[in-house]
């Protein structure tokens, strides 16, 4: 069941599938609260088991293409993407040179990552009509043809990512190559078609309050005021590469802008973080993830703040490299388990 609810998400760059059952585990264990407060929804897998197992969710992000995803996926409950919608994109009269005129920068740099031009076009065709025309009027529908594009994009580039080109598949080892190749190489109506059933199936109903933000994770605190909650905080990890770097062309293609960097990025990093969990005070269980080389800084942040806190790792192995025919590199994973009562 948790796949079928989870072929809709995208492979996004540190998302946290693979951990999402075992932080909702550990929720039950420490809380039996029933709203989950995600303060980065990045690849929407934490929030999306929550919303599975029944919990209020209020999940934000100040990445768009997050809150698209949250938008679509958490907060909308029964909209979904049709056939119909897909014909619209592509029957919907647009002059070319207008494309051009406004994507053609964008174009030029997703040649580098996409084989076949109509993929390129469906690409461009959707966000004109959608962000530009706004040919779609449901706030739902409006964000599934966003996550549509979103999802859409990703899955066709080499290691789901911007940072590697089609010049690489010949690197690669054979299944990850021809994996590849094949989905770049199905034409574009029907690989829409098949990424939009994927989309469809993670949309499901219950019956508590769901809502997707797209704010500053302070900003987002203030207003929501949480008390007593659960809440997740998966932030970006210092001296890593940054998620606005990371989908900068996934921004421009959305927004027709990138965005600046994050300031958990800065080497300040450990002021906004401290003044963060300050904040949060006030709620019983606070659960981070978090790695990489900043972790002993984390964990003594989370200690300067909280009474009670616990330190859980977990080994990861990223299939990266095994499609750049290299040994799978184990990395450790930290979920860090802060709680008052």
């Amino acid at each position: 069941m948790t796949n079928k609810f989870f072929s809709g998400l995208i492979p996004y760059y540190g998302g946290k599938q693979k951990l999402a059952k075992e932080i909702i585990r550990i929720s039950k264990q420490y809380s039996s609260n029933n709203t989950f407060i995600d303060c980065f929804t990045g690849g929407g897998s934490v929030s999306l088991m929550a919303k599975m197992y029944n919990y209020n969710v209020l999940t934000n992000d100040r990445s768009y293409i997050s809150y698209q995803l949250a938008k679509a996926l958490i907060e909308n409950e029964s909209i979904t993407l049709s056939e119909y919608d897909i014909y619209k994109i592509y029957s919907y009269d647009i002059d070319y040179s207008t494309l051009i005129n406004i994507f053609g920068d964008i174009k030029n740099r997703l040649k580098k990552h996409i084989i076949l031009d109509q993929h390129i076009d469906f690409i461009l065709r959707a966000s004109y009509i959608n962000n530009i025309i706004c040919a779609f009027k449901n706030e739902y529908k409006k964000a599934l043809i966003n996550y549509l594009i979103i999802k859409y994009t990703i899955s066709l580039l080499p290691y789901s990512t911007f940072r590697s080109d089609i010049n690489e598949l010949a690197n690669m080892v054979k299944h990850g190559t021809v994996k590849i190749v094949d989905k770049q190489l199905t034409p574009a109506i029907d690989y829409a078609i098949d990424i939009a059933n994927k989309i469809n199936q993670s949309i499901f109903t219950t019956n508590k309050k769901l809502k997707a933000y797209n704010l500053d994770v302070f900003d987002f605190i203030e207003e929501i005021n949480p008390q007593n909650c659960i809440v997740y905080l998966d932030p970006p990890y210092y001296g890593e590469h940054t998620y606005e770097e990371m989908y900068s062309v996934m921004n421009e293609i959305l927004l027709q802008k990138s965005l600046e960097n994050s300031v958990f990025n800065e080497d300040a990093w450990t002021t906004f973080f401290s003044n963060l969990l300050t904040k949060l005070k006030k709620n019983n269980l606070i659960i981070i993830s978090y790695a990489g080389k900043a972790i002993e800084q984390m964990i003594d942040l989370v200690k300067n703040v909280f009474n009670k806190v616990d330190t859980l790792s977990y080994d990861y192995k990223y299939s990266l490299y095994s499609m750049k025919g290299k040994k799978q590199e184990i990395v450790k994973e930290y979920l860090i388990v802060a709680y008052e009562n």
